[in-house]
């Protein structure tokens, strides 16, 4: 059946979104690879590795074994860099205009941790974590990579939303590997490395960000980081963070004014303020309304308080005390300007990165990877503390570069698996804009614009009917013959 004026749109989309990073490669080989695993990853059935980019098809004139080894050496090739195709996509989502919801004129970034369980005994930077989970099913220590992920808030705030990945690098257990290859590099925390990665995509925003985060983020070094970038760019409240507190948090009231002739230095604070008992002691100052939270209406009450935090920091800082039904939290905004109902409105909004992750592992396979190399020293579940750094007795340049090259190849996996989901989200809402109503049903209805895995489906039909109309083909990928 043919397409029709809608459907030719929305594959003219596809193509205008893959031909974003054809400047970044230097050989046309290496960007039709680029084509096809992303587009593998948008039709795959399975997510077992990188055979599943081969198994979507090929041309009659391909070899099945040798298009293997062609897209394993992908992730390791010299033809582009991995800083270069991030920086693409992030100058490509920073353009967007429409499709990316505000808050009192502002974007939202929303980062946060993923640790993701693997067992290989020769891959770069596997460490052990401690699983905070709530669920039964998940082991309490896992064997894994922490990546630190960054993704900028699409969609609709009435219909649906989507966190579409930014940006996501592995950021614990890789000191020794990053020290190899740059003996500037000075190793940072995974705060300061999620402080880093939001600021870069808030100085490519064409305006203000609202970046929310967990509360494991509240640090005096991330908000002394998020102050200086806000300094270089001449505005206090270009970006600012939204976070949670712990139920124990404590602030300080501002100082009062002593006598003008008072000797020694004045006083940096005030009174200590103990903010879980103001819901108590100051309850008949909360304030009721109705906000959309976690996707339906919910009565709130809040109370917002400026206090001073931080031991030695005593920066003034934005407290929203919420009640919802029998559940306290206690918000927390960087900038004093911000309305209460903003800051809860935006880290409820927060939730949809654990959506986003959930369907990076188990939809697009985004963190199915199994880059290894002999060079790597043997994992050893029983090793010491105090025991040294298996990778820091590599000596061999050879072995080093080995490893890097693994290294390099992993994040190369994860970053182009989050760029074919953000793909999958853009399109979605361009098919809702268009009025393509899907023909595929994963559960009850629940929103006019299409999931990632439901979008896939109808590119899937969509591709095959695309080239039959254009080549007589049905072969999936022959696309790359009319994109690359």
């Amino acid at each position: 059946m043919p397409i029709n004026a809608s459907e030719k749109q929305l594959f003219d989309t596809l193509c205008s979104l893959l031909s974003v990073f054809r400047s970044d490669f230097s050989r046309e080989r290496s960007f039709r690879n680029f084509v096809r695993i992303c587009l593998g990853f948008m039709l795959r059935s399975d997510i077992k590795g990188v055979t599943d980019f081969v198994r979507i098809g090929y041309r009659n004139d391909e070899n099945p074994d040798s298009l293997y080894q062609r897209v394993i050496k992908f992730f390791r090739s010299s033809s582009f860099r991995l800083e270069d195709l991030q920086a693409t996509w992030l100058g490509h989502l920073s353009s967007l205009d429409e499709q990316v919801p505000t808050l009192e004129g502002r974007r939202i970034l929303i980062g946060d941790g993923v640790k993701q369980g693997k067992a290989g005994f020769h891959m770069a930077a596997v460490k052990r974590y401690a699983q905070s989970s709530e669920s039964v099913a998940k082991a309490d220590m896992i064997w894994g990579h922490l990546w630190g992920a960054v993704g900028l808030l699409t969609g609709n705030l009435e219909a649906k939303m989507f966190y579409t990945p930014i940006n996501a690098n592995i950021q614990d257990g890789n000191q020794t590997i990053k020290a190899w290859d740059d003996e500037a590099y000075e190793g940072k925390t995974h705060v300061m490395q999620m402080a880093d990665a939001g600021i870069a995509c808030f100085k490519n925003s064409p305006c203000s960000c609202l970046f929310a985060l967990d509360r494991y983020f509240l640090t005096r070094d991330l908000i002394s980081a998020v102050d200086k970038a806000n300094a270089e760019k001449g505005d206090a409240t270009s970006l600012c963070i939204i976070t949670k507190a712990k139920c124990n948090c404590i602030a300080y009231e501002k100082p009062q004014p002593g006598p003008a002739k008072r000797r020694g230095r004045p006083p940096l604070k005030g009174r200590t303020v103990h903010l879980k008992d103001l819901f108590s002691s100051r309850s008949d100052e909360f304030q009721e309304t109705e906000l959309l939270l976690y996707g339906k209406m919910q009565k709130v009450r809040y109370l917002a308080v400026d206090c001073l935090w931080g031991m030695g920091l005593y920066r003034e800082m934005r407290f929203v005390l919420v009640e919802t039904n029998t559940l306290r939290s206690i918000l927390v905004s960087s900038d004093t300007t911000v309305k209460a109902q903003t800051i809860i409105t935006c880290y409820s909004l927060r939730w949809k990165c654990e959506e986003s992750y959930l369907r990076s592992k188990h939809v697009l396979g985004a963190f199915s990877y199994h880059f290894w190399t002999k060079a790597m020293p043997k994992l050893n579940h029983y090793r010491k503390r105090t025991s040294p750094d298996p990778v820091a007795q590599v000596t061999s340049e050879h072995d080093k570069k080995r490893i890097l090259s693994a290294y390099r190849a992993t994040e190369v996996f994860a970053f182009i698996g989050q760029v074919a989901q953000g793909m999958l989200q853009l399109l979605s809402l361009k098919a809702h804009e268009l009025g393509l109503v899907t023909k595929k049903w994963l559960r009850t209805y629940s929103s006019p614009v299409n999931s990632e895995q439901t979008m896939a489906f109808d590119l899937a039909s969509l591709i095959k009917r695309v080239i039959v109309t254009f080549t007589g083909s049905d072969n999936p990928v022959k696309l790359l013959e009319l994109v690359a």
